[in-house]
């Protein structure tokens, strides 16, 4: 977190041609970043307080919206650990997202 040396007000985070600039909302004063920006690895899946998804996989499937394809799938623990994981399907034709329970 990052305040702006102009007006003292918390800046946020953008990413401009892969670099990382905060901007003040207030004064639009931008400051760069000394951080640089790379993917993390598939095993880590937290690196600087920031959540990093898992690459999404596609399937062959068919929307229930538009009827294409394809689908891609992401799948997140979302509730306890006892309870099975939340799938999330998204077209990547008309970007309808919706999710099974399992």
């Amino acid at each position: 977190m990052r305040f702006c040396p102009k007006c003292n007000t918390r800046m946020t985070p953008k990413i401009v041609k892969k670099e990382l600039v905060f901007t003040c909302p207030k004064c639009n004063k931008r400051v760069k970043s000394d951080s640089t920006i790379k993917e993390a690895p598939d095993e880590s899946l937290r690196s600087d307080n920031v959540i990093v998804l898992p690459p999404v996989k596609t399937t062959v499937g068919e929307c229930s919206r538009c009827g294409k394809g394809p689908i891609a799938k992401l799948i997140m623990q979302t509730r306890s650990a006892d309870e099975p994981s939340t799938i999330f399907y998204r077209c990547e034709n008309c970007l309808f997202t919706w999710r099974d329970y399992g």
